[in-house]
């Protein structure tokens, strides 16, 4: 029972070792010396709120270029093909296929082009976010080390 305890603490013990060893390898990129704008890059480069509005910006983009790309022509291509063996009764099998392609251009939709400027026009806005949260960081870093 003795060996079992001595055994778990030391199991426990390697373990908190590889963690910590773990953990200061991941942190040694961080600065030496934290100056200000030392602080203010780590802020901007790693705060939650920045990168969040961030994706927001990146998803503006991408309905962007899909609402876009909404304006292209659609090909389609099909194909296939059926044989069926009849033993019993009928001493011929039939064998059938079939293909198709389908080309698709929508002439005018008005609405379509307001949703890329509407798309377009989020991009922005999600753009502007973005500087102005890592402003509002910023400016939180700059108060909070003038107080330290």
């Amino acid at each position: 029972m003795k060996t079992n305890i001595v055994n778990f603490y030391l199991v426990l013990l390697v373990a908190a070792n590889v963690a910590a060893r773990s953990f200061c390898q991941s942190t040694s990129s961080l600065p030496s010396l934290w100056t200000l704008e030392a602080c203010v890059d780590y802020a901007r480069n790693n705060n939650l709120a920045v990168r969040q509005a961030e994706v927001s910006r990146q998803e503006a983009e991408v309905s962007v270029v899909q609402s876009e790309a909404a304006y292209w022509p659609t090909l389609s291509f099909s194909a296939g093909a059926n044989y069926t063996n009849q033993p019993y009764g009928s001493p011929v099998n039939a064998f059938s296929t079939n293909a198709g392609l389908n080309f698709n251009w929508r002439i005018y939709d008005g609405s379509r082009r307001l949703t890329v400027e509407q798309n377009r026009i989020a991009g922005r806005e999600a753009a502007l976010k973005v500087e102005q949260t890592a402003n509002t960081v910023e400016e939180q870093v700059m108060l909070l080390y003038v107080q330290a």
